[in-house]
């Protein structure tokens, strides 16, 4: 600044009260600095316009303060709001993993309590099974066992009509010997075994017995 007027090239170097925005310099040299916040003048200039500059500058400050204030205080509000909205949400997320670790819960012992009546319905179908094999098994065994009995017995009859013809024809032959000869050979009908429990008559020793009382002889 080349400016021949020393009190405004003082207020010009001047660098405490802001960054300058604007210079005003009258014919007469009276003169105006206009800074970010405030503003300097020359006594020269008329009190009407330091007026006006004054207030102006004191609305803006007044401005400023209000407008910081509301800022803080919505600042304030909004980290609130956030404060609270976070706390919703954790609430909110807090109750849904509850809810699903209870339906999960749910549903796992929903699980086990199926799979136990299932394990249940399938011991009792294989014990029904086993039984029924068993059974079934024993059932085949006394069938085998039976018709064995029914083979033996016939076999036995067999076998006992045979030994029964061939007493007939001894003793026919016997009848045909000398009484000596007779008398040396016996026949003993002691082990004689029936199957049948069938009791043998004794005089003709072939024909089973139709009498309770069975002569001695």
């Amino acid at each position: 600044w080349e400016i021949s007027n020393d009190d405004l090239e003082s207020e010009l170097r001047d660098n405490s009260n802001g960054r300058i925005e604007d210079v005003a310099v009258s014919d007469i040299g009276d003169w105006v600095v206009i800074r970010h916040n405030s503003f300097a003048s020359s006594d020269g200039v008329g009190e009407d316009l330091r007026e006006k500059l004054t207030e102006f500058f004191t609305e803006q400050r007044l401005r400023v303060v209000n407008r910081n204030r509301e800022i803080r205080e919505a600042n304030t509000a909004n980290e609130a709001h956030s404060i609270a909205f976070n706390a919703a949400r954790e609430a909110v997320e807090r109750e849904e993993r509850e809810l699903f670790l209870r339906h999960t819960q749910e549903a796992e012992r929903a699980t086990n309590q199926e799979t136990a009546a299932a394990a249940a319905d399938i011991a009792q179908i294989n014990a029904a099974t086993r039984i029924s094999s068993l059974e079934a098994t024993l059932e085949k065994r006394l069938i085998e066992e039976a018709n064995d009995i029914k083979e033996t017995e016939e076999r036995l009859r067999d076998t006992k009509e045979k030994l029964l013809n061939r007493k007939r024809s001894f003793r026919e032959a016997m009848q045909s010997m000398p009484p000596g000869t007779q008398s040396r050979i016996t026949l003993d009908d002691s082990n004689t075994t029936d199957i049948n429990n069938v009791c043998v008559c004794v005089i003709c020793h072939d024909a089973p017995s139709v009498m309770a009382v069975i002569p001695c002889g």
